[in-house]
């Protein structure tokens, strides 16, 4: 993985939720790193959920302003219900991919270094996944046993 991607980027060492999501959604090839490595490590789930964490980031970056009201008024529209379903359904597979990726231990070193790479700088909501659960998650890869 190359220090080039949004979640990587010296400027971005602890974004928030709101700049990681339009830092994503200006750099739609920021997988291609994440996808390089799957195909060396096709046993190491570590690169897809990575992959699907991102996606679910720029998916509810799609969305993530529909459900306010303030800029719903300077844009002279009004939030609808469908607004704050597509907001809530979004934040919701985010939270489930980001739950995922913190919970299924790495197979391989270079999905260890994948993980702990990209949930330096990605601004993962932890009240969905306790800290607890990735330390857990990445004692229990096995490339630790020994």
């Amino acid at each position: 993985m190359t220090d080039t991607l949004p979640y990587l980027h010296p400027t971005l060492a602890s974004p928030s939720r709101r700049t990681m999501i339009g830092a994503l959604a200006a750099v739609p090839v920021a997988s291609a790193p994440v996808l390089a490595a799957a195909a060396i490590e096709p046993d190491d789930p570590t690169f897809a959920l990575i992959e699907a964490h991102e996606k679910a980031l720029l998916d509810l970056g799609d969305v993530c302003d529909r459900d306010d009201e303030v800029r719903a008024r300077e844009e002279g529209r009004v939030v609808t219900e469908a607004d704050k379903k597509a907001v809530k359904d979004a934040n919701d597979r985010e939270m489930r991919a980001a739950v995922l990726l913190c919970t299924t231990p790495p197979r391989t070193v270079a999905g260890f270094r994948a993980l702990l790479k990209y949930i330096r700088g990605v601004d993962l909501e932890f009240e969905a996944v306790e800290m607890n659960d990735l330390i857990d998650s990445l004692s229990r890869s096995p490339i630790l046993a020994s």
